[in-house]
């Protein structure tokens, strides 16, 4: 699956599911993603509104970089994470908010 796929097809699919939409919320927290690689860009996923948007947020509470592969990757297996982290592979501002944002993935 694509990043974009996840971000413009997948993840809003999960906002419209109400068991998913609620432990989303639960988060409370805005996360900017930026995209690098084959499929370059930049959305955020505001956890406090519930919406997956194409673009930059004024002001995230959380901001995250990584390669277009790695984000499909970790995305279907969050387990990925730590060992994408500890290898330098995801630039994250917030180490501790972007731990409760894998527990959501996949």
């Amino acid at each position: 699956m694509s990043a974009a796929t996840i971000f413009n097809e997948t993840i809003p699919a999960r906002f419209n599911d109400s068991d998913d939409r609620e432990t989303m919320l639960e988060i409370d927290a805005i996360f900017q993603i930026n995209i690098t690689g084959d499929e370059e860009g930049s959305w955020y996923l505001d956890l406090k509104d519930g919406a997956c948007v194409a673009g930059q947020h004024d002001d995230p509470d959380c901001t995250i970089t990584m390669d277009a592969g790695d984000f499909a990757a970790l995305y279907e297996n969050s387990s990925l994470g730590m060992g994408l982290f500890s290898e330098g592979k995801i630039d994250v501002d917030n180490p501790m908010l972007a731990l409760q944002l894998m527990q959501i993935m996949g």
